[in-house]
């Protein structure tokens, strides 16, 4: 039975959505006035780190323990499994974030938290919030929508992704939590971002760099309710180059410090470039 009901719900994805943009929008409206509070505290981090700059790093294929060292004293955020290097480097991020449900449900065994210094977690994920972790609202719209013809026809009103300047109504999802970490950095003030790991090329075998590799919770799905990787690949590059313009236009600058991948939306520089700035 839910079996026939996924396949319906895809093959009529354009009249589900409707339904679903209605209870999408009540349902983050319940969510906002819920964790009203919990939201309030991410008011303490607005201009933190104001002209600063910061590493960004992803866990891609090409990322290698030499690239986390070469960072140790820099101001950093990290992602997803970045916590399976800690067995082979003394570096730790300054920020952990996490904003997939799932990916963090694969990955739940062995997360500790005493091991981070400050969590920032999407409010679908299983965590709960304390002195040194914090939740923010995602807002998926309009990921949810993928596939359907609304985008087409009000292109206006579903763009590849929202880049938002207040974490504390919103962090637009935009397919990759790097995405949702590149608006917390712009929040806290950083002059000069800059991404490492952040492959956005999802054709080869690998997914993870060595040691970082996860089962996601909910990969047996159908093939057709499945992404192709070339797709996922395709929403990350069109939530950067969303994320380049915000840039552009609020005066700070992001680069790509990332070996190879299919990252073009920002300037290449190598990591040593960028600390001799």
């Amino acid at each position: 039975m839910m079996y026939r009901i996924k396949k319906f719900s895809y093959e009529h994805r354009n009249l589900c959505a409707l339904p679903r943009m209605a209870a999408r929008a009540a349902g983050m409206a319940g969510m906002r006035r819920e964790h009203a509070e919990e939201y309030r505290r991410l008011r303490r981090f607005r201009d933190a780190h104001r002209g600063e700059r910061c590493f960004i790093i992803a866990t891609a294929p090409s990322l290698t323990l030499e690239d986390v060292e070469a960072v140790r004293d820099e101001v950093t955020f990290s992602v997803n499994s970045c916590f399976k290097l800690f067995d082979r480097t003394d570096w730790r991020p300054t920020y952990y974030g996490v904003t997939d449900k799932n990916v963090f449900h694969g990955l739940k065994a062995d997360f500790d938290r005493s091991q981070l210094s400050t969590i920032f977690f999407a409010d679908g994920v299983d965590l709960s919030p304390d002195e040194n972790a914090f939740c923010f609202p995602l807002d998926e719209f309009p990921v949810d929508y993928e596939g359907t013809i609304y985008p087409r026809l009000l292109p206006g009103l579903f763009p590849p992704a929202r880049f938002s300047s207040d974490i504390e109504r919103r962090v637009g999802a935009g397919g990759t939590v790097v995405f949702s970490m590149l608006q917390i950095a712009a929040y806290m003030g950083f002059s000069e971002i800059a991404l490492l790991g952040v492959d956005c090329d999802f054709t080869g075998p690998k997914r993870q760099a060595e040691g970082t590799g996860y089962r996601q919770a909910g990969g047996g799905a159908k093939s057709y309710m499945r992404q192709s990787a070339e797709r996922i690949g395709e929403r990350m590059l069109e939530s950067f180059a969303v994320a380049r313009k915000y840039a552009d236009e609020h005066g700070f600058t992001i680069y790509n410090a990332t070996r190879g991948g299919k990252l073009e939306a920002f300037e290449r520089r190598t990591i040593e470039q960028i600390r001799k700035g």
